[in-house]
């Protein structure tokens, strides 16, 4: 329909009273649109062409078409293959904007929705700003896409309009069909009859993949998908079966030692001490208190034995043997010659030797 100003007007009322409690309303439009300052107008037949301000006094706003839509039906489809190029109109933009900074571009094509919308599907022949193609047919080159790809089992209303777009550029290219889809409920909506069923089959295959995934982020995006799909209740149960606390395992017995070594602790409190001396060597000075933290003492002493055997499980060196050098044997004192502290090459605290001559001390 080539419809004027007032026509246009009251067959949008019209259509928007007929839509009240439907499933889908769907608005297709294709004709002449423009924008200024980022709001963009759709323009009836009799809209004087010579004068901006007279253009857009008379064109009808795309927020505004598509405010009286919503809420009206569960979906609103709104399909805009509009922005084709108007000889007058151009030469009106270019005075316009001549010498005044204003970009003749600025009111080229047709800008984003602003308006947030709730159940809404919103497909553009072309990109914001975008003049889109005439074509040489009966139809455009995109409403010849739309509809060779509703002849098609598709599945949903929004996934026919991508597939659109794709096909489009792979066809043609330049021109970039854009889709806005804003609160659409998923596996809802689908354009053909019998597509649901299509449809049943994807989502049989969707939940067995997060059944079998398993995980709450999967689970989560087929509730996501099929809020109001076949295997729901399964989903929630599970969801919150994953929600539950874990009980705590059961605490395991700590397992002995295969060491016979096994001495019993008993726990030093910390405490502080002064340390030092006035009359004593310089190293000694000055009286300091020192604070030692808390640790555990064997509470008998450790035999050779014992120690060798702590020695073989960790394989412990001394501060005598690492300041070794790698060399043989450790610090000792002889009692039965110099009687002083010396490195002894026969002295070592894993192998004390036993004589009776010989006493052995190590640090």
């Amino acid at each position: 329909m080539n419809l004027n100003e007032n026509n246009f007007l009251l067959t949008l009322r019209r259509f928007a009273a007929r839509a009240k409690g439907a499933e889908i309303a769907l608005l297709y439009y294709a004709g002449h649109g423009m924008q200024d300052a980022r709001q963009s107008y759709l323009l009836p037949v009799d809209v004087p062409g010579g004068d901006i301000q007279l253009v857009i006094r008379n064109s009808i706003g795309l927020d505004s078409l598509l405010r009286t839509l919503d809420g009206k039906a569960e979906l609103t489809v709104a399909i805009f293959d509009a922005c084709r190029e108007i000889p007058d109109l151009d030469e009106a933009i270019g005075e316009l904007t001549r010498d005044s900074g204003i970009k003749p571009s600025e009111f080229r094509g047709l800008a984003r929705v602003k308006i947030k919308g709730k159940s809404r599907v919103v497909a553009y022949s072309g990109a914001a700003g975008q003049l889109v193609k005439d074509g040489r047919g009966r139809h455009s080159p995109y409403t010849e896409i739309l509809l060779k790809e509703l002849e098609q089992p598709v599945g949903e209303v929004d996934d026919l309009f991508q597939q659109v777009a794709w096909n489009f550029g792979q066809r043609y290219g330049g021109q970039n069909p854009e889709v806005l889809i804003q609160g659409v409920q998923p596996g809802r909506f689908y354009f053909r009859p019998g597509a649901g069923g299509d449809s049943l089959q994807l989502q049989l295959a969707h939940w067995s993949a997060a059944s079998q995934c398993g995980s709450a982020a999967c689970l989560q995006d087929y509730l996501n998908r099929y809020p109001q799909g076949q295997f729901t209740g399964i989903a929630h149960a599970r969801l919150a079966q994953l929600a539950e606390p874990k009980p705590m395992p059961p605490p395991q017995p700590v397992p002995r030692s295969k060491h016979s070594f096994e001495p019993k602790m008993v726990r030093i409190q910390a405490g502080s001490f002064p340390m030092g001396s006035t009359e004593g060597n310089e190293d000694e000075k000055p009286v300091h208190s020192v604070h030692v933290s808390a640790f555990q003492l064997s509470k008998y002493e450790v035999t050779v034995a014992q120690f060798r055997e702590f020695i073989q499980a960790t394989h412990y060196k001394s501060d005598a043997e690492k300041n070794a050098g790698g060399k043989e044997g450790c610090w000792s004192v002889d009692w039965d010659e110099e009687k002083n502290w010396d490195w002894r090459n026969w002295a070592s605290w894993r192998k004390p030797i036993s004589t009776s001559k010989i006493k052995i001390t190590t640090r």
